[in-house]
């Protein structure tokens, strides 16, 4: 999880707008375990996951981003008043994890669902 500011120093380096290092580890190792599973799938259907994936990777770096704004060198936030917001935020990267998660592993996906329509199952 992005809660907290990395101790690796490369990841100070970081670019906004681009993944760190342990963004990118998440994304790769949960690319990797749905990898078999994924590849079953119609093009159809993996097309649709990646497009999602995609989507649910970039808002993932937007609030990391947004994060990283409102935390101070410590890990906590830079004022009382943005605690409630900080956690909004980590939460909602939590979400877009499990959504990423979900999606790259070949899971049922209600954002997949939707997008497919009247309740069709994805898979």
């Amino acid at each position: 999880m992005y809660c907290t500011p990395s101790s690796d120093p490369l990841d100070d380096e970081n670019t906004e707008g681009k993944p760190s290092q342990s963004q990118e580890a998440f994304l790769e190792a949960s690319a990797q375990d749905g990898a078999s599973t994924v590849r079953r799938m119609s093009v159809e259907e993996r097309t649709k996951r990646a497009m999602l994936a995609e989507a649910a990777e970039d808002r993932m770096v937007q609030l990391s981003d947004d994060l990283d704004e409102l935390l101070g060198e410590d890990g906590l936030p830079k004022k009382v008043e943005y605690r409630d917001e900080v956690i909004t935020v980590a939460k909602q990267i939590q979400a877009s994890q499990d959504q990423y998660r979900a999606l790259v592993n070949g899971e049922s996906s209600p954002l997949l669902d939707a997008l497919n329509g009247n309740g069709e199952q994805s898979q």
